[in-house]
């Protein structure tokens, strides 16, 4: 008999729509009657251990909602604390600090870790700016390496989080932008700054957040309540070189690189071609130019963002379609809702094919080996990153980060030859309007026309 497909549940598993399919109504059996309990339950699996919770819910809806925050409870903080949280009683935390604040809410977020980490660092700068904390002679708190960072997150830590009101919170703000000079481009990068600071650090103040954390007695109002984001202006991009141009000198400074034409740099210094380890260097120097090429190539023939690039594998060239495919690998997950498939042209497609049969590793550009779930934003290629981000400043891109601009140039050129929904569809965007405000600057130089009105005078 032909084996049933079993439906596959579509959602994954921090939606709480997954585990409307995992709650039961269980059945006791007394004599000849069967009795159906009116409260869900749900059986959860996770690490090797699998256990039953009620969820204390008649509504299936309600109940897949219960399931979800244990299942996050358990993920995050383990078997013993979800135990504690939902099938004994739980205390209530009160007169929080920030590290207990951000303790639980990294038990039960759905964010990745890199993430919830970076909106962690953004929320701590807050409060540092609010209560300016004093570090101990001598400590740095960028120091990671002789433990300033470590001190610094420790004392941002015990501060109470009741002190940082939506009031502390504006008046920074303000103190904030009064620190721009009069440059208005200085003016519009601390705006943007500030509400990045504040939009990801309210983030984790957010209701997909607080539903799970009902033990925490937490400040009312809360912190970033009523504050409001400054007007940023305009992001539009605008294109700052020719692309063929730039194309034609990566080709000349950078394909190809030779260790004969190169000055060999050593702690910011040039060497001279005689001395110790001279020639080791200039070797070392062309061949990161040589991947610097690759970089420059992905980025703006393919519109690949820098970590899609740094993780990029040979695997995921279709040779015979003529695309490269962005998609989830062993060591690398796309941005939400941007994977896909993103054609090159032949010419590429063939220069790429010709560095495969070169290659020994299975990464696209050369480097270390990724550095998994690691808190911070790990480049494995970040040597050849740095030289091709030099390279771009010496040849007019200004931009702060010049490598996310030739994603922009790429995107500026198929709006201009395709339109906007194919820009959008190739940058893989979630959303077109953010194509439209941040990608799009049209190379064709459009007027009125009415010029030719002037002939007449002018004959």
């Amino acid at each position: 008999m032909a084996r049933e497909n079993v439906r596959k549940n579509p959602f994954s598993k921090t939606d709480f729509r997954y585990w409307e399919d995992k709650v039961k109504l269980p059945r006791k059996k007394e004599g000849e009657s069967v009795y159906e309990s009116n409260t869900f339950t749900v059986r959860i699996q996770h690490s090797g251990h699998r256990e039953t919770f009620s969820t204390g819910e008649s509504s299936k809806r309600a109940a897949a909602k219960k399931a979800l925050e244990i299942y996050l409870t358990i993920r995050g903080a383990g078997w013993d604390e979800a135990r504690l949280r939902h099938k004994g009683v739980m205390q209530k935390m009160a007169n929080l600090t920030v590290g207990e604040f951000l303790d639980e809410v990294g038990k039960v977020t759905a964010l990745p870790r890199r993430t919830f980490e970076t909106y962690a660092g953004k929320l701590r700068s807050i409060v540092d700016g609010i209560v300016k904390i004093k570090m101990p002679e001598g400590m740095n708190r960028r120091d990671y390496y002789n433990g300033g960072a470590e001190e610094w997150r420790r004392r941002i830590g015990e501060v109470k989080l009741s002190k940082i009101t939506p009031e502390k919170v504006n008046r920074w703000k303000l103190e904030y932008l009064a620190k721009a000079s009069s440059d208005p481009r200085d003016k519009q990068a601390k705006r943007r700054s500030v509400n990045s600071l504040i939009r990801n650090s309210k983030t984790l103040f957010s209701q997909r957040h607080l539903d799970f954390l009902t033990h925490l007695e937490l400040p009312d109002p809360l912190p970033f309540t009523g504050v409001r984001y400054e007007p940023e202006g305009s992001m539009r991009y605008y294109s700052q070189c020719e692309p063929g141009e730039l194309m034609e000198a990566a080709c000349r400074d950078l394909f190809n690189a030779d260790a004969s034409n190169e000055v060999a740099i050593y702690k910011g210094k040039p060497l001279h071609p005689m001395m110790p380890r001279a020639k080791e260097i200039a070797e070392s120097q062309a061949s990161s130019k040589r991947e610097a090429f690759k970089i420059f190539l992905l980025a703006l023939s393919l519109g690949l963002r820098r970590n899609e690039i740094d993780k990029l594998q040979w695997k995921q060239f279709l040779w015979s379609k003529g695309a490269v495919r962005i998609d989830v690998t062993d060591c690398f997950e796309p941005k939400a809702n941007s994977g896909g498939d993103v054609p090159l042209d032949p010419e590429i497609l063939q220069f790429f094919r010709e560095r495969k049969e070169e290659a020994d590793d299975r990464f696209v550009i050369e480097g270390v080996e990724p550095i998994l779930d690691s808190p911070q934003r790990h480049y494995r290629a970040d040597k050849h990153f740095k030289t091709l981000s030099k390279w771009l400043g010496e040849n007019g891109i200004e931009s702060r980060n010049k490598i996310h601009a030739l994603r922009k140039e790429y995107g500026t050129i198929i709006c201009a030859q395709a339109g906007i929904h194919a820009a959008s569809v190739l940058l893989r965007h979630s959303d077109i309007r953010i194509t439209a405000a941040h990608y799009v600057d049209n190379r064709k130089r459009v007027t009125s026309g009415l010029g030719e009105v002037l002939q007449g005078i002018n004959s």
